[in-house]
């Protein structure tokens, strides 16, 4: 049974059906959001479906949202 509210633990592990997440919170008057987006596409390969890098598995799933 997937847990509804997974450890990094059992995330990182994979089959929890879960990703793992980071949350950016930003000042935009130090760093703009394209300055943001700039880095993550310098860091991520969105065309890996099997993870970033290293980071391998269902849960390293590259996903952007963004909130106002």
């Amino acid at each position: 049974m997937t847990p509804y509210f997974p450890t990094y633990e059992q995330v990182s592990a994979g089959g929890s059906g879960h990703a793992e997440a980071v949350k950016v919170v930003y000042d935009p008057d130090q760093v703009t959001y394209a300055q943001l987006l700039q880095v993550f596409w310098r860091h991520v390969d969105p065309t890996d479906a099997g993870g970033q890098f290293v980071d391998r598995g269902s849960q390293e799933i590259s996903v952007r949202t963004v909130s106002c």
